[in-house]
């Protein structure tokens, strides 16, 4: 019988998170695009309560999607070499 190798940060640790994070970023993105679209189309003088909504939560979706860009991959990329790295049976000093 083959030996069979289990990933210890298969789908659970690794894949699963990361794709939670995207979708999560994906909602981001098209939560300001919607605004971006919704500042142009809502009149100001018709709507002006919701204009101002708008124009608060805009800027903060994009922001939060700026950050959820910047932390997904660098985050998950050091957790996998992390976790991939103690696969090895040599130590390798760093």
């Amino acid at each position: 019988m083959a030996d069979t190798k289990i990933d210890p940060i298969g789908d659970e640790y690794y894949f699963r998170p990361l794709v939670h994070a995207e979708r999560v970023a994906d909602g981001l993105f098209y939560l300001s695009a919607a605004l971006s679209l919704a500042a142009l189309l809502v009149s100001r003088t018709s709507f002006p309560i919701l204009h101002e909504a708008i124009d608060i939560v805009f800027p903060i979706s994009v922001i939060a999607y700026f950050c959820a860009m910047l932390v997904n991959p660098s985050s998950f990329l050091s957790a996998r070499s992390d976790e991939s790295s103690q696969e090895f049976p040599f130590t390798c000093v760093r």
